[in-house]
């Protein structure tokens, strides 16, 4: 059995192909991380995005003929960084990264309202400023037209599959 590779970074993708546990193919891709004023840390999900599909689209074409049929695709990316979509595959705004700390000031109404150990209860982790719920309130209160526009926030590995065409969950 083959498999495709994709390891998303925060500047550049690394794409490869495994046949029995050894390389056949390999491509690199790079991408400009957006800063912007203080605390920002965003990577422009657009030119991140093509920089991927061109590496993966030039590992499998470099695959062909050299393994059997690619069955798996297997995604490594940045954490808890998200990209903003809608169900027609469009990306409608940059990527907040998990090293983004404009949404840091909604964690402590979380902790008021909801309490750290139940949202630990129902997710598994404690708020804190990397994970995404301080990140989509700032989104939803200062990028109101891209929160409305999208039907999906994707962390980068759920969006790497829902662009290859799998639905998210």
């Amino acid at each position: 059995m083959s498999v495709l590779v994709i390891d998303a970074g925060t500047t550049n993708v690394e794409a490869g192909v495994f046949a029995r546990e050894r390389p056949v193919a390999k491509a690199a891709g790079y991408y400009p991380r957006l800063r912007r004023e203080g605390p920002v840390a965003e990577l422009g999900a657009l030119s991140a995005w093509e920089a991927i599909r061109d590496a993966a689209r030039a590992v499998v074409r470099e695959s062909r003929g050299k393994c059997d049929r690619i069955r798996a695709v297997s995604f490594s990316s940045m954490g808890e960084a998200m990209v903003p979509v809608t169900m027609d595959r469009e990306i409608v705004g940059d990527s907040l990264l998990s090293t983004d700390q404009r949404g840091d000031g909604y964690l402590a109404a979380l902790e008021d309202g909801v309490g750290a150990e139940r949202v630990y209860r129902i997710n598994g982790n404690i708020p804190a400023p990397f994970y995404a719920f301080g990140k989509l309130m700032w989104m939803r209160d200062h990028r109101p037209e891209v929160y409305r526009r999208a039907d999906k926030f994707l962390l980068w590995a759920d969006f790497l599959g829902f662009m290859l065409g799998a639905d998210p969950y």
